[in-house]
């Protein structure tokens, strides 16, 4: 028990270290040039990102069209105003993809601080009642991490979710950074195979759990 609450520490503490703000200097700029970034991706990849294959993960997921895979390089390119918190979060997501585990990020077209990122883990078995155990780990971690950031947050949800095929812990967050509002959800969820984590960041309160609980194992 203690060496599986040790893995997803460490799955949990991923929320608390990334979020990012987001203010209408920003978002103007982003959509200024977003379009000139991504448009020669969109129409390789939109077909692909209509149903995805995460080989780390051995899953396939549904995700909307107007998700498209990116990167460190490439958002850190099309970001013209980049705060503290953007800033680490950045540099998150840089030492992310040097995990030998797997990551892959997608980003809203029309404005890349809207995201979802896939994070493999140590694969683990978790229970209804260990989740619980995790969901405390992630409060003390939070405490610890955004409070110091001036990052005002408040849980909307906690919920386990489960077939015989999968278990998944939802945690959502609320947001405020700086007057602006965003929404942080966090998927862990664990298979026969694999465990991963499902990041979604965002300014519409949308977390794409009908996509997410759809998942087709490999």
């Amino acid at each position: 028990m203690k060496n599986r609450l040790l893995i997803f520490s460490s799955i949990l503490f991923l929320i608390s270290i990334t979020t990012v703000s987001c203010d209408d200097y920003a978002v103007h700029k982003i959509n200024k040039t977003i379009t000139d970034s991504f448009s020669k991706q969109d129409q390789a990849i939109t077909e692909e990102l209509t149903k995805l294959t995460i080989d780390f993960a051995k899953i396939k997921i549904q995700l909307p069209k107007y998700y498209v895979k990116t990167n460190h390089e490439e958002l850190t390119s099309v970001i013209d105003f980049i705060d503290e918190n953007t800033q680490i979060h950045l540099n998150n997501i840089k030492e992310f993809e040097k995990s030998n585990k797997g990551f892959i990020i997608f980003v809203d077209s029309s404005n890349v601080f809207n995201q979802l990122l896939i994070l493999g883990a140590e694969h683990t078995y978790f229970d209804k009642k260990t989740a619980g155990q995790y969901l405390y780990l992630l409060e003390r971690q939070l405490e610890n991490e955004w409070i110091p950031r001036n990052i005002q947050y408040t849980r909307l949800e906690s919920n386990y979710l489960s077939n015989s095929n999968v278990r998944i812990l939802k945690v959502k967050y609320e947001t405020i950074i700086n007057e602006f509002t965003n929404y942080t959800t966090q998927y862990i969820i664990t298979t026969a195979k694999k465990s991963f984590s499902i990041l979604v960041i965002n300014n519409t309160g949308e977390d794409f759990q009908k996509n997410i609980v759809a998942i087709k194992l490999l």
